[in-house]
């Protein structure tokens, strides 16, 4: 039975000594993020875009390394596609800035790779794009481009559409039709087929016209383009093909029920502005923070930034922010600057600045004969102050003449 005892023991010793062992030998867990400046490339276009890496950890991340490899349809210009970032500190991020180029043959969506190198210890985060056209030219001589590329969902949008003529011969009878079957949401409110008579070898032809996407539409869509015509020959030519749209959403800020607390502020005092946030635009605004900055009227007694997060359109969502009257401000109405930071439906980086009215009020008036910088708090403990030393006074010539007494010799 003691052996038992004493094999036990010398097991729970064992074990004892190794968890903190095996402790220290686990790979501590860091906390980042890689984000893409825009979501979406242009086929057979230069693309620009920049990667941020975001320290969202508590712990710096030493010598951070970020090496790109694109799909086989991207190519990256003039950069071996190395980064070399340095040292992160938590709550901090940085940037590189790439130029792509994408074959107009690239599927959609494509994608980059990205191995992510700091203190020893390699990830890998894989990035996905939508690939958009902004031309179509089928096997035909017609060649048809639409500009621009992006819509705005909520609104009607002018578009310039170019039908041109490729082969080095005339062509007759040329029609271009337009549709959204794939994006049933979307309206085409020009004439649906454009015809043209004639065109010349390399001629273009120019139309205007407009398409409307309703709120709470898709953030792309894909336009078919049919295009017939005859050649020299007289015999008859037709194609079909698809050009892509990106529809970013419409995000508008409005405020409301503007409070400050207290309603009029004097130099020295800390106030607040409280404000409803409203997205009244027609898409989701990302990701939201209202930052502030110090002015030469007032400082911040708060952060300098409040994230407020996702706001869903109509959507309404309380905000206060805190500053102090700084001292030299003189009595009237000012309007603080707040800048707001967001993303679009397309992971787009945006700003706005709304301001915010504020009314300092005029120092108190002086008393005659009064100083103007006291105040009630400040007469209560010279009050205060003066009472103990009149009461020590009191007490020390009470004692001083008890004293005496007690010394006196009897008669």
């Amino acid at each position: 039975m003691r052996r038992l005892v004493a094999c036990l023991a010398v097991a729970l010793f064992a074990a004892a000594l190794a968890a903190p062992g095996a402790a220290a030998a686990t790979t501590p867990a860091y906390a980042f993020s890689l984000l893409s400046s825009t979501a979406s490339l242009g086929a057979g276009e230069m693309n620009n875009l920049t990667l941020t890496f975001n320290n969202t950890g508590a712990d710096t991340l030493q010598g951070v390394v970020l090496a790109v490899s694109p799909s086989p349809y991207v190519s990256l210009v003039n950069s071996d596609g190395v980064f070399y970032m340095g040292d992160v500190d938590s709550g901090q991020n940085a940037s590189a800035a790439l130029t792509l180029y994408v074959s107009s043959s690239a599927p959609s969506p494509t994608y980059l790779t990205v191995q992510v190198t700091y203190n020893g210890v390699s990830q890998q985060r894989t990035l996905n794009f939508f690939v958009y056209q902004t031309a179509w030219s089928g096997s035909s001589a017609v060649a048809v481009r639409v500009l621009p590329s992006t819509l705005t969902i909520g609104e009607v949008n002018n578009l310039t559409v170019q039908i041109q003529n490729q082969a080095p011969y005339p062509i007759n009878t040329v029609s271009v039709s337009f549709s959204f079957p794939a994006s049933p949401t979307l309206t085409w409110l020009g004439p649906q087929t454009v015809a043209v008579p004639v065109l010349g070898a390399g001629q273009n032809e120019t139309v205007l016209t407009q398409v409307y996407e309703p709120p709470g539409g898709p953030s792309s869509a894909s336009l078919q383009v049919s295009a017939s015509y005859y050649d020299p020959l007289g015999v008859a030519r037709q194609d079909t093909g698809y050009i892509g749209f990106l529809c970013r959403g419409l995000v508008h800020f409005s405020t409301s029920n503007v409070a400050t607390a207290p309603a009029s502020p004097a130099v020295g005092q800390i106030f607040s502005i409280s404000i409803t946030l409203t997205d009244t635009g027609t898409s989701p605004a990302y990701s939201v923070t209202a930052v502030s900055a110090p002015t030469d009227q007032f400082g911040l007694f708060s952060s300098s930034s409040v994230f407020i997060g996702d706001m869903q359109a109509g959507t309404p969502t309380p905000v206060t922010i805190a500053y102090y009257v700084k001292n030299g401000t003189a009595a009237g109405q000012y309007a603080v600057p707040v800048q707001l930071t967001y993303m679009n439906n397309l992971r787009q980086n945006t700003s706005v600045t709304i301001y915010l009215p504020v009314s300092v009020s005029p120092p108190p008036a002086q008393a005659p004969g009064g100083n103007a910088s006291s105040s009630p708090a400040a007469d209560a403990i010279l009050r205060t102050g003066l009472l103990a030393v009149v009461l020590s006074v009191v007490f020390l010539l009470l004692g001083y003449g008890i004293g005496r007494r007690r010394r006196r010799p009897e008669g």
